[in-house]
């Protein structure tokens, strides 16, 4: 919490604000001379430039945001195909168990009765070993 505070303190941005208040307040406190449109115009400056620098930051930003985000939804994608690629297997390897046994699909009824029929036939294959 305090390292973000740090950082945000000890910007150029926030040091030159700082800094530009301070000359005005100084100015205005001790009658330094300096005229107050000569502050102003130090004042704008800075002002433009720390938009500048907000406007740049915010820019680069978003873009990390993007790449993060493509790199996520990559992954996901990736996820997903993996998960394609892996229910496809399983769904071959039932019909193989199906065509094996000689079982109709539609004799197995339920997915629970399909489900105890294939532990059956991998019980009877473990005991043939």
């Amino acid at each position: 919490m305090i390292e973000p505070l740090r950082k945000k303190l000890q910007s150029r941005k926030f040091v030159l604000t700082v800094l530009v208040a301070v000359l005005a307040l100084v100015n205005t406190t001790f009658d330094l001379g300096m005229d107050n449109a000569a502050i102003a115009t130090i004042a704008a400056s800075v002002g433009a430039w720390v938009l500048g620098e907000v406007t740049l930051d915010r820019e680069r930003i978003r873009s990390e945001q993007q790449a993060r985000f493509a790199a996520l939804q990559q992954e996901a994608t990736d996820v997903v195909t993996g998960l394609n690629g892996q229910l496809a297997e399983a769904q071959a390897f039932i019909q193989n168990l199906v065509a094996e046994q000689s079982v109709p699909s539609t004799q197995a009824g339920t997915p629970e009765e399909f489900a105890s029929h294939v532990m059956a036939v991998a019980d009877l294959e473990d005991e043939d070993v």
